[in-house]
């Protein structure tokens, strides 16, 4: 299945996951004075934290990457 990920898509504890893998993803925020907010990918089996990103590139990145919201995904 191939998820095409829109600024829209991009929601602070919405998960995403990929058919293949056993990981899954939760998106959250890192709120910045200086900046606006940063969108990370936060992994829900070991809590690493990506780099910050902004809303577009993360989208960009989860499409590339056949990411898919969990919700999508049948077990």
């Amino acid at each position: 299945m191939k998820f095409i990920w829109e600024e829209s898509d991009i929601r602070p504890g919405r998960k995403y996951t990929r058919p293949d893998i056993n990981e899954v993803w939760m998106i959250g925020y890192v709120v910045n004075t200086s900046t606006h907010a940063k969108y990370v990918s936060v992994s829900m089996n070991d809590g690493m934290v990506t780099t910050t990103d902004n809303k577009s590139n993360l989208a960009d990145v989860l499409t590339k990457n056949n990411y898919v919201p969990v919700e999508f995904i049948l077990k």
